[in-house]
């Protein structure tokens, strides 16, 4: 029985994360870039460090991993709740105020306000 009937959210938006090697080796990512991704200072994506085994549910820990927020989907909230009861297992979960900032950049990035041209400087 559904504890909140109505309430639940049609969709829910996910974002795809991969591991960060995978992006630090993409062809468009350089040192300098990859600075400021690994520091997240870059508005498109978000550095997750290392999970140590003793904080993985699985016991096996996870490799550093980075979210792209160009690349965000949606799953009906229903088929992620079957999938949890069926076969997905939370590993680990992102702690107050991490959880937190990951929020606040993914939704600042899709929020931003493209200008018709960039401000000049006189000087």
């Amino acid at each position: 029985m559904d504890p909140n009937p109505g309430k639940e959210l049609p969709d829910t938006l996910l974002c795809e994360v991969s591991p960060a090697q995978d992006l630090r080796t993409r062809g468009d990512i350089n040192h300098s870039i990859w600075k400021k991704i690994k520091a997240n200072k870059d508005e498109r994506y978000q550095f997750l460090q290392h999970v140590p085994r003793d904080k993985d549910a699985t016991g096996e820990g996870l490799s550093e991993l980075a979210l792209d927020f160009k690349r965000c989907f949606s799953l009906p909230t229903g088929e992620i709740y079957a999938q949890l009861q069926a076969q997905a297992r939370r590993r680990c979960r992102l702690e107050s105020p991490y959880l937190e900032h990951l929020s606040d950049r993914l939704f600042n990035y899709h929020g931003r306000i493209a200008l018709p041209a960039e401000h000049l400087s006189e000087t």
